[in-house]
């Protein structure tokens, strides 16, 4: 799928050389491929994007990086990008208005953005294989019989280059599904329960007006006996100081007490208000993702049942990264042993894909298992961690 246009330029000398029947096709493609619909919108998008080179036949890759980087940075790929309306042309839709779409979009696009530039091209469909396709079939008469599903079905734009022939152009973003990456999810919902604390924090404790009530002290009578000799002044002076100080003492740790038990109240109503919001938040999430797996359409739960997938295995330490979903699955079930029934997490993946690119709904049996295979790898990873890292993984970042 991937050639280094550079190289394949600089050595035109080593391609085979042209026949006249490559030549005279040259011409049909020129007349061909090179077509776009008279209309404003594409008037619009030309004047848009009219720094990009025009094509001289050498600068293809230019070309290309170009028209990679405007798709990259107008819009985003999902498995739900919606309808693209029938008076709206795809292309400016995709880049102008609704900056969602998958591949096919993407795919659509890139052909019209290289043949505003004399970049005759075409929209292709098929089905992708990667290696380990071929290393897992059977040999059948000095043949690999490969067993390709819905699922592998795929769009890619494709340039022609002269003397050659059509050359096969990657302009996915990615091609992992457009999913929001399980870490910059996880970050949002952690911070978003931190921003409830905090406010929590501060609404509770502003200042708390007590009103410390002290007991009359109790009266105590005081018998004196005269036996003929008058107390001195001196004596009284005495007794009362020490009335005094005993006031004072009994008032102090009469204060104390009742700051300590505010103090201690305020920390309570303060911890059961974080605790609600925690727990309201946590079945606030459940609910949403539960009501995600049960979508009008199959289709579209399935794709929320891998996006929640992704979390897990992103938080396992198996991160996607920049690897063809294919890849990732034979990846991730390499690295999930143990966590969920062998070739479950692949069946998932291969279902995802078939969802996101086939015609057909998937089955509610199939919806089914990939449920079940998700849940069993949240059960698992949580009976990895510690209780206080259970605790942060279930009702922190709510994947469980």
């Amino acid at each position: 799928m991937f050639v280094n246009t550079d190289h394949l330029i600089s050595h035109r000398d080593e391609l085979p050389a042209a026949t006249d029947f490559e030549k005279a096709y040259r011409d049909y493609v020129y007349a061909k491929y090179t077509l776009l619909p008279d209309s404003d919108t594409m008037n619009e998008l030309a004047q848009e994007y009219g720094y990009i080179p025009d094509y001289d036949g050498t600068n293809i890759a230019g070309i290309s990086s170009a028209i990679r980087k405007i798709l990259t940075d107008s819009a985003e790929y999902t498995l739900e990008p919606g309808i693209t309306p029938s008076d709206k042309e795809l292309t400016w839709y995709l880049l102008k208005e609704n900056h969602k779409g998958y591949c096919s979009h993407f795919a659509t696009a890139a052909v019209v953005l290289a043949r505003m530039n004399g970049v005759p091209a075409r929209y292709t469909e098929g089905y992708i294989v990667i290696p380990s396709d071929i290393e897992k079939a059977d040999m059948v008469e000095n043949y690999y019989k490969v067993d390709i599903h819905d699922s592998r079905a795929h769009a890619w734009a494709e340039f022609y280059i002269d003397g050659y022939g059509w050359l096969p152009f990657e302009f996915t973003p990615g091609y992992d599904h457009g999913i929001i990456s399980a870490e910059e999810k996880m970050n949002e919902e952690a911070a978003s329960t931190e921003e409830a604390a905090v406010t929590v924090t501060e609404t509770v404790t502003e200042p708390v007006q007590t009103e410390a009530v002290t007991e009359a002290a109790p009266v105590t009578e005081i018998v004196t006996e005269i036996v003929g000799v008058p107390e001195s002044r001196e004596t009284e002076e005495a007794e009362t100081q020490n009335d005094n100080e005993n006031e004072k003492e009994k008032g102090f740790f009469e204060t104390a007490v009742s700051a300590v038990t505010g103090f201690i109240t305020a920390a309570a109503v303060l911890f059961v208000i974080i605790a609600s919001v925690i727990i309201l938040k946590h079945i606030s999430v459940i609910n949403k993702r539960n009501r995600s797996f049960r979508n009008a359409s199959n289709n579209r739960s399935m794709a929320a049942v891998y996006s929640y997938t992704l979390e897990l295995l992103a938080h396992y330490g198996i991160g996607k990264g920049s690897m063809m979903p294919l890849e990732f699955a034979d990846y991730a079930e390499e690295q999930a042993e143990g966590l969920v029934e062998k070739g479950a997490l692949k069946d998932m993946i291969d279902l995802a894909l078939k969802s996101g690119f086939s015609k057909d709904e998937i089955t509610d049996e199939e919806l089914a298992r990939s449920v079940k295979t998700a849940k069993t790898l949240a059960e698992s990873i949580c009976s990895t961690k510690s209780r206080k890292e259970g605790f942060v993984f279930r009702y922190i970042l709510n994947l469980k």
